[in-house]
Order: C-alpha cells, then sequence, then structure tokens
C-alpha cells in the first residue's frame, strides 16, 4: 500500500504525509500549484526505479498522487498510445492519470484495480476511490478548503478532533460510511469520485453493485463462467516486480486462490485454542498440495495484549472483531 494526502488551501502537507510513513517506506514526495498541495509516501510494486511520486502526465498537464494498483495497466497504456499519448516511466500510476486526461471521470469505468487517488488539472482537485473500497480515503472540507488523506490521522494534522459517536455504533459496532467517528471528516465512499473546484464539491457515484434478472443457464455454463472469471482475475494481480506471497487461512476462499496462483510463498495464522478456531491443519494441506514455502505465526493472549493499541492506531475506528489482530500478525511476518 502506499499513503497519500493533499490539500486545497493552506496546510502543512509534510507534516501530513509524514503521519501516512507506514504506509510508504520506499520513498515520498511533494507537489504544489498555486493553492494546491500533494503528498504521497511509496510502496514501490510496479516501476520500482521511475515510479516516483507525485507524478505527471508526458505533457505536465495532469499531477496525481495515488495509492493502489491498476492490474489492467498494460491494457489500457497500449489503448492510450494508440491515441496518440506519450508515457515517461512504465508505472501504473501515470497509465491512471493519463486516462483520465484522455477519459475524465469515464476512466473509471475502464480501470480493474484497487485503488484511492486525487488528480489535479490545474483547475479542480478529482479525488475517486475502488469499486468495493479496498483502498481508504477520507477528506474534509470548509469553505473553499479541502484536505484529504488515505488516513484520518493525517487530516487532524489539521483538523481539530471531535468525537461524532452515536448510538448507531454502538448498535451496529461499527461505522457506516461515509461517516466516520470523527465529526467533520468523511469516508469517499466505494464506487465514487468527488470533484472540488475551490467553491464547490461534487460528490458522484460510478459504480454500484449491478442488479438483474436470474441467469437462465445451467449451473455447469455458469461454474466455467466464474472459474474462467477467476482465473483471469488472479492472473491480472499476479503482476509484480516483487515476490508475490498470499495469506492463506485454510478457508474455502483463500485455499481457491492458492490452488490458482501457486505463489511461492503462503503466510497462515494460527490461533492455538483448537479446532473451532483453528483452521491451521486446512491451510498445511493446502500447502502441501502446491508444494509452497509455508510460513506460520501464532498469536495468544500475550500477543493481543501486546499490539492491541497499535492495532487500534492503524485502524483509526474500532470494529467488533478480533480477526485485525490476526491480520496484523501475518502482515508483520510477510513483511
Amino acid at each position: 500500500m502506499c499513503g497519500i494526502a493533499g490539500s486545497y488551501g493552506p496546510a502543512d502537507i509534510r507534516r501530513m504525509t509524514a503521519m501516512l510513513t507506514h504506509r510508504g517506506p520506499d520513498d515520498e514526495g511533494f507537489f504544489a500549484d498555486g493553492p494546491v498541495q500533494f503528498g504521497a509516501r511509496r510502496l514501490a510494486i510496479i516501476d520500482l526505479t521511475t515510479g516516483h511520486q507525485p507524478l505527471s502526465t508526458a505533457d505536465g498537464s495532469h499531477w496525481i498522487t495515488y495509492n493502489g494498483e491498476l492490474f489492467n495497466y498494460l491494457e489500457i497504456r497500449t489503448e492510450l498510445q494508440g491515441l496518440g499519448f506519450h508515457f515517461k516511466t512504465t508505472s501504473d500510476t501515470e497509465v491512471v492519470v493519463t486516462a483520465y486526461q484522455a477519459w475524465g471521470a469515464g476512466c473509471l469505468d475502464r480501470f480493474i484495480g484497487m485503488f484511492a487517488f486525487a488528480i489535479w488539472d490545474g483547475h479542480q482537485i478529482f479525488i475517486a476511490r475502488d469499486r468495493l473500497g479496498e483502498k481508504p480515503l477520507y477528506y474534509w472540507t470548509q469553505g473553499d478548503r479541502f484536505l484529504f488523506a488515505s488516513e484520518i490521522k493525517a487530516l487532524l494534522v489539521e483538523v481539530t478532533p471531535e468525537v461524532a459517536l452515536d448510538d448507531r455504533f454502538r448498535v451496529l459496532e461499527a461505522v457506516l460510511e461515509p461517516d466516520t467517528l470523527f465529526r467533520g471528516v468523511l469516508a469517499l465512499e466505494p464506487g465514487c469520485f468527488l470533484v472540488f473546484d475551490g467553491r464547490t464539491t461534487t460528490l458522484k457515484r460510478y459504480w454500484s453493485i449491478p442488479e438483474g434478472p436470474i441467469d437462465g443457464r445451467s449451473a455447469s455454463d455458469l461454474t466455467e463462467e466464474l472459474l474462467f472469471l477467476l482465473k483471469d482475475a488472479v492472473r491480472l494481480r499476479l503482476r509484480s516486480e516483487v515476490p508475490i506471497g498470499l495469506f492463506l487461512s485454510g478457508g474455502l476462499d483463500s485455499s481457491l486462490l492458492a490452488g490458482i496462483a501457486r505463489p511461492q510463498k503462503t503466510f497462515t495464522c494460527h490461533l492455538p485454542y483448537g479446532p473451532a478456531y483453528d483452521e491451521l491443519a486446512y491451510a498445511r494441506l493446502m500447502a502441501d498440495s502446491i508444494g509452497c514455502d509455508m510460513h506460520t505465526v501464532t498469536v495468544g493472549p500475550d500477543d493481543f495484549r501486546r499490539d492491541f493499541p497499535k492495532v487500534i492506531w492503524h485502524l483509526e475506528q474500532p470494529i467488533a472483531t478480533t480477526s485485525s489482530i490476526a491480520e496484523f500478525a501475518l502482515a508483520r511476518l510477510a513483511r
């Protein structure tokens, strides 16, 4: 993951970006143009040498700060080159900003990926989030001032925190976007984009879960199509210039992905409380069947007590599940 931050109007962009250092240990960059400032902390996955951010189109007219990965960037890059656009890097980031230059908000319909980004075209800030909200993006606006960031804590560098806790959180034990637990700080919802031109904010949804009639095809035809879509989705996500691993729980979803991806390494969390709480045996069966290098971390009460405060700091808004502790341990092991 990477960390992005920005402002229209005054802001200490370096302090905001510094709050996101943990999201991007490989690189840091800044951009300023008139009232606009962008910051980026980068975790390098694609184009390790020339993908420095913030990054501009080849003609310098559009600038982007970007968190995510565009899995079909090679196909879109080829299409844009056919339209006469040029590229100065091999990064998916430049494909995203050039696609916006070519098609405006319509570029989002072409993207297959997980992303949260902001683009400045010299007149307005355009921010967008992927269809299912895999990558976070938060914003705050007041009058002619606009702030955005990958995490709330970066906004709180500039915004005085006010608690916004009501009965919904006590009942649902989670925050419903676009609200957050901080008054005035909003999440850009999945499948949405927002435009700020220095005066007005325009928010639009570009995608929602499709609804339609029941498919009348046979079970075998549907199974064949589902398998094709799964294999194609995994194929696109294996594009990388760094080693690839997979979190393997032993459950159906991760085992299916492991069987298709055949990663060199897998990472599994062991919860030592018996088979009702632990799937290590199934994960080991799957790892043995694909011949990968399996890595395991055990999480017990002492680990929970030690890591809980840090996990809450990263989550920013508590949720009623302990799975985040296991995920934190897995990510630390993979790193």
